[in-house]
């Protein structure tokens, strides 16, 4: 499976009670991609993503390949979870995340 030369765009954050602007507070319960079930290949490729709460989750990948893509304005930018064979994961362009976001962003390179 591949995903390749197109943008994705979650619109906008809400409010999160905070008082902050709803632009401000990376939160939409939105996920860009969101890959659930074990893969052998999976390939992100010349993307953009922005205005997500998680811009990319992908669980169980075999052979992963997340290369020249932009992430900005995500709460979460990658998400990877219990794959354990090859990850490519250069040239990944993310933007921060303001306040206790921070601590939920990740942004995983593989090995």
């Amino acid at each position: 499976m591949e995903f390749s030369s197109f943008c994705i765009d979650g619109l906008h954050f809400t409010p999160d009670g905070s008082g902050m602007p709803a632009e401000n507070t990376h939160v939409n319960g939105k996920t860009g991609i969101y890959v659930a079930s074990a893969n052998d290949s999976f390939g992100v490729t010349d993307m953009g993503f922005v205005y997500f709460e998680n811009a990319l989750t992908i669980h169980n990948a075999d052979a992963l390949s997340i290369h020249h893509n932009f992430i900005a304005e995500c709460g979460s930018c990658i998400e990877l979870r219990g794959g354990d064979r090859h990850q490519r994961s250069p040239i990944i362009w993310s933007g921060p995340a303001p306040r206790d976001t921070r601590s939920r962003q990740r942004t995983t390179v593989g090995s």
